[in-house]
């Protein structure tokens, strides 16, 4: 590889680790930066001989003069690498569906609805992932109900109700829907038994009616909300405490202070450039 290769990746590779850096203060999660880590691999594995040629105008992209002198992007015959032009197209396709979190497809029902596997690991009151009997990995974020954060309180007993009742264990999953995350939205359960509905019991999450209302079914809907109502008369779990917070607003609460630690950041960095 080239000098002239080689500072050209290490540049753009610097780059995309500011950029990285610049949507982690403004607030957005690690899954929804995996595009920008995608484009990283992408430029390493074209090497010396294929970086220039993904770049758009060796893949048969030209800007042309358009009416009234504005710029129109025209796809001209490829000359250059096909191999090189599709990975740039797959690189940018795939980026505009991945950087505004999947919403344009977030609502999108996978196409296996119904599976059984088992549960390998519990990441938290309302995560977990299975693998299922055709070895397929999947990340499932438990349906209507909403547990605390790990970092909050109850957050690691909640994780740990669920890890009792569900890690190691073989599993029914119903899927609805896909999150902005790409997660499955689902309905798990264990020997007949709803780990939803469960949690909610053991008081160990909520339900989250403000989702459940508009999609949840209308008895499953009053059965979840009976469980939490019980859970909270009864003090179980995390109704021991007089007022806990609920993990939507421990959420808003931790990208407000992001987002104003950002602008200290940035603050700061303007008036460093003004003393120069």
């Amino acid at each position: 590889m080239g000098k002239g290769m080689i500072k050209k990746l290490f540049t753009a590779k610097i780059a995309v680790a500011a950029i990285l850096a610049a949507l982690g203060v403004a607030g957005y999660q690690s899954d929804e930066l995996e595009w920008v880590r995608d484009g990283v691999s992408l430029v390493e594995k074209a090497g010396a001989s294929g970086l220039d040629s993904l770049l758009p105008e060796k893949t048969g992209f030209r800007r042309e003069g358009g009416q009234n002198g504005a710029e129109a992007v025209s796809e001209a015959p490829s000359g250059g690498n096909g191999r090189a032009e599709s990975a740039w197209k797959s690189l940018f396709d795939d980026g505009k569906s991945r950087s505004d979190g999947g919403r344009n497809d977030k609502r999108q029902v996978p196409s296996k609805r119904s599976y059984t596997g088992r549960v390998t690991s519990v990441a938290d009151g309302d995560t977990l992932r299975v693998t299922d009997s055709d070895g397929q990995k999947h990340k499932i974020r438990l349906a209507y109900i909403d547990a605390p954060e790990i970092q909050q309180a109850y957050g690691e007993a909640a994780r740990d109700s669920l890890r009792d009742m569900a890690d190691g264990k073989t599993v029914a999953v119903t899927v609805f829907e896909r999150d902005r995350y790409r997660r499955e939205v689902a309905k798990v359960e264990v020997d007949g038994k709803d780990l939803n509905l469960a949690q909610l019991r053991r008081g160990a999450a909520w339900h989250y009616t403000s989702y459940a209302a508009k999609k949840q079914d209308g008895s499953d809907y009053a059965g979840y909300a009976a469980a939490m109502k019980k859970a909270h008369a009864g003090r179980v779990g995390l109704w021991k405490k007089t007022d806990p917070q609920e993990p939507w607003n421990f959420r808003k609460q931790q990208r407000e202070q992001q987002e104003n630690s950002g602008k200290k950041n940035r603050d700061s960095g303007m008036e460093w450039l003004r003393l120069w």
